[in-house]
């Protein structure tokens, strides 16, 4: 048998490449094991892309009078990833952490809906009582103004800086196995991310009532919202849809009080 001393300068190249060969169709083999073997909703997150064509205007040096400006259309791909993230800050911004008045025991989550007001779960709150929350890193004293249909209202004193409302998405505009994320977290943001499973309405006709989603990752605690990876909130937990969530546009429509 001969060694590689022997072999010239084209065996070598071919031994190379063949090398190179062996080697990649090695690593996609093991590369493809192991997005198998995660759970599903890792998978449905890894590698996916979203294309956006973005149309833009293409200034010209020396315009001439009456022609057609002239644009450019350009596919920006973006990962789904970075959707995710962007998503989480986003709708980070208005999940409230409500905690018993003076101490700093968890009670519930709770969404901005206005610039001093919050809905959450009426289950976990007591009507008239005071708590203090944190949006944002900030702190306040609230005290629950009303409930109903499931959802306790939180006011601020008008003295209270003002919060950032979440951006309120139509529950109606779904789609099934649709890309949603949860922020939660008792002490500091966390997420649970996965798909649309189901919408719940009284009939065919009627406005979308719950949202069913197959989530993994953090705790869904009381008043925990859901959002779509453009970071706007469909949802929102609370006792009263029994493991769903509510849309976020019953929510809102509850502290407007209509």
């Amino acid at each position: 048998m001969g060694n590689l001393g022997d072999l010239k300068a084209q065996q070598l190249v071919l031994l190379a490449v063949f090398v190179s060969f062996v080697t990649s169709v090695a690593t996609g083999i093991t590369t493809v094991s192991l997005i198998e073997a995660a759970p599903a909703p890792v998978q449905q997150v890894v590698n996916r892309i979203v294309e956006r064509t973005v149309e833009r205007v293409v200034p010209e040096e020396k315009p001439e009078v009456g022609k057609p400006v002239e644009k450019e259309v350009v596919t920006v791909v973006v990962k789904e990833e970075d959707l995710v993230i962007g998503a989480a800050d986003s709708v980070g911004k208005s999940v409230a952490r409500i905690f018993a008045r003076g101490s700093s025991d968890f009670v519930c989550l709770g969404l901005v809906v206005g610039a001093r007001e919050i809905v959450s779960d009426a289950a976990t709150l007591s009507l008239d009582d005071e708590y203090d929350v944190e949006v944002n890193g900030a702190r306040a004293v609230v005290r629950v103004t009303r409930e109903g249909g499931g959802f306790a209202l939180l006011a601020a004193p008008p003295e209270t800086p003002a919060f950032a409302p979440a951006t309120i998405g139509a529950a109606g505009s779904l789609k099934l196995a649709q890309s949603l994320i949860a922020v939660a977290g008792r002490a500091a943001p966390s997420v649970a991310t996965g798909v649309l499973v189901s919408l719940s309405r009284v009939d065919a006709a009627s406005p979308v009532v719950a949202i069913e989603a197959a989530l993994a990752g953090a705790e869904i605690l009381p008043g925990t919202p859901l959002a779509n990876i453009r970071g706007e909130v469909v949802g929102l937990r609370v006792a009263g849809t029994a493991g769903f969530f509510a849309t976020a546009e019953a929510a809102a429509a509850f502290a407007k009080g209509s």
